[in-house]
C-alpha cells in the first residue's frame, strides 16, 4: 500500500492538480480533467493518484449538489435520464455479479485442478509436480 507523499513539492503538485481538475471540470464538463492523473504521477504512484482523484471528484460532486437545489433541475431531462441510468446500473450490477460468480466457480475448481485464481487471471499453482510426489 502506498502512502500519500508529504514533502512540500508533492503537496504543491497535488493541490495544483486538484485545483486544475475542478476548474476544468466546471469549465469544460470534465473532459480535460483527465490531465490530473499524469500531473499527479510526477510525484506519486499512478494507481494511488487515480484513487486520490476518485475521492476528490466524488467529494466535489457532493459539494456541487449543495449549490444546485432540486428546484433548479430540469424535470423533462430527468424523465429522460433516470430510466437509462437505472437500466445502466442494473446491467452493470448484473455483469459484476455474473463475473464474480464465474470467478467464484473458478476458485472452487482451482482447489481440485491445481489452478490459482488471482484477481481476474488464472495461473497454475507452483509446487512439486505429480511426478515428484
Amino acid at each position: 500500500m502506498t502512502s500519500l507523499p508529504l514533502d512540500p513539492i508533492a503537496l504543491v503538485v497535488i493541490a495544483l492538480a486538484v485545483f486544475l481538475i475542478n476548474v476544468m471540470k466546471g469549465a469544460f464538463g470534465g473532459g480535460f480533467a483527465i490531465i490530473g492523473i499524469p500531473v499527479l504521477a510526477l510525484v506519486m504512484d499512478p494507481i494511488a493518484a487515480g484513487a486520490l482523484l476518485a475521492l476528490v471528484l466524488c467529494l466535489s460532486d457532493i459539494v456541487a449538489l449543495g449549490c444546485w437545489r432540486p428546484s433548479t433541475w430540469s424535470k423533462p431531462d430527468l424523465k429522460l435520464l433516470i430510466p437509462g441510468q437505472l437500466l445502466g446500473i442494473g446491467a452493470g450490477s448484473y455483469s459484476c455479479a455474473l463475473q464474480t460468480g464465474i470467478l467464484l466457480q473458478l476458485s472452487s475448481l482451482s482447489s481440485h485442478s491445481g489452478l490459482q485464481v488471482s484477481g481476474s487471471e488464472v495461473v497454475a499453482k507452483s509446487g512439486p509436480s505429480r511426478d515428484q510426489a
